[in-house]
């Protein structure tokens, strides 16, 4: 997944915040959250330490999400936000699906899989990737649901947008996730569910219009607060957190339970979320981080493949059985060997994912040779390119990165060497 950049047009954020100071916070709290997930899905996870992961791994991602979404997004046509939007995830939803189909259908005669899906046909999946339940797609991958889910919450997102303001918007969508929480087990009692996450979007897009309402000031605000201030705030929020999901009982967004209280989970989820983040800001930039956050994408929907591969692997070479494969212990080795089997998974997909979802790695670079020398010879260069020329003159024709643009008043950039 190529890493996140921001709109620079942005008049929201003051001018000594740039792009790097937000993409570190950013990419510790995604570094953070995809480790939760990945760790939260090990095998012989202990049930409490299960459902504090549960609590609020998921409203982070749409927050974060949130965050990231640039108003130039916003501003482009319907048919336009549509088509990439499509593009970016229903291609990955797709692609990783078939990856998943095609890992069960080898895996699913082996071992103890061969007795649990031995009355299951090969097409019996066929049924979650048409309506994008987790409880369908179980069967292969259940972690695909956030795919389409998270389609449409930027699909009621930019359609309420167009006619509503940030704030009337973040207003609207907080009530809609309310409202949609507090009624989830009447909605749960009946005897269907909407297909494509469109019920789990309703709560979804509440977070994911928090994080777009805060995506200037949440940088502005740890730019300028003192260390001493965020730890304490932090250990505010960790405590509302700690105080809230223990008695609130287990969560699991895509199924729609949200616990024994409805406001518990919010303020559950809310700590959580502040919890990652003043955390992430805490920390400096790294590449593992980096790293992290660039391949969320890939991580997410295969470290169920990989968990599968770790238990078959311990059952074949150390003889443990589905029932000993517990404890905190085996779920920390399975967790630590799922990220090192992202490796070479990251690796083999991400060019051809990228190619496929139109969102390919691009390398910036200025020209190595002024093409517009014959024009400035001739007097017919603008001062655009006149300044460009002078960037290749100065040695600027290396490629540079994206974070080292630094947004200045009046939407001007400046580049460092």
């Amino acid at each position: 997944m190529p890493h996140q950049t921001f709109d620079t047009t942005l008049s929201v954020e003051p001018s000594h915040i740039t792009l790097r100071e937000r993409s570190r916070v950013v990419d510790n709290a995604k570094a953070i959250g995809i480790l939760l997930v990945v760790f939260g899905h090990a095998m012989g996870l202990p049930a409490g330490l299960s459902r504090s992961i549960f609590a609020f791994h998921m409203p982070l991602f749409f927050f974060l999400s949130g965050v990231l979404l640039s108003e130039a997004n916003l501003r482009i046509g319907v048919v336009e936000f549509l088509r990439k939007r499509g593009r970016g995830v229903l291609v990955p939803y797709v692609f990783f699906f078939l990856v998943a189909w095609s890992f069960w259908i080898i895996t699913s005669r082996l071992g103890h899989r061969a007795e649990k899906f031995a009355n299951v046909g090969w097409d019996a999946p066929l049924k979650g990737l048409i309506t994008g339940l987790s409880s369908d797609l179980s069967i292969v991958n259940p972690t695909l649901w956030f795919f389409p889910c998270f389609l449409f919450v930027m699909v009621y997102y930019f359609g309420v947008r167009k006619f509503a303001s940030k704030g009337v918007s973040t207003v609207l969508f907080g009530l809609l996730a309310v409202t949609a929480v507090a009624f989830s087990r009447q909605v749960n009692a009946l005897p269907f569910r909407l297909p494509w996450g469109l019920d789990v979007a309703c709560v979804a897009t509440g977070f994911y219009a928090f994080g777009q309402q805060l995506r200037g000031p949440i940088v502005q605000v740890l730019s300028n607060v003192d260390w001493v201030w965020r730890t304490a705030v932090l250990a505010v929020a960790a405590l509302c957190f700690l105080a809230a999901w223990p008695p609130n009982g287990a969560v699991d967004m895509q199924a729609q339970l949200y616990g024994i209280t409805p406001w518990l989970f919010f303020v559950a989820s809310l700590g959580g979320i502040a919890s990652t983040v003043l955390i992430a800001s805490l920390f400096p930039a790294s590449i593992g981080a980096r790293w992290l956050s660039d391949n969320t994408l890939i991580i997410f929907p295969t470290h169920t493949l990989a968990f599968v591969l770790v238990s078959g692997l311990s059952q074949l070479l150390f003889g443990f059985s589905p029932a000993t494969q517990a404890g905190i212990g085996y779920a920390l080795g399975a967790t630590v060997l799922a990220l090192i089997c992202a490796i070479p998974t990251v690796a083999l997909l991400r060019r051809p994912l990228g190619i496929l979802a139109g969102s390919a790695p691009v390398v910036r670079r200025l020209p190595t040779k002024p093409p517009l020398a014959a024009e400035l010879f001739m007097g017919k260069a603008t001062q655009e390119k006149r300044n460009m020329l002078s960037l290749w003159r100065a040695g600027f024709h290396r490629p540079f990165r994206a974070q080292s643009v630094e947004v200045l008043p009046r939407q001007k950039t400046t580049l460092h060497r």
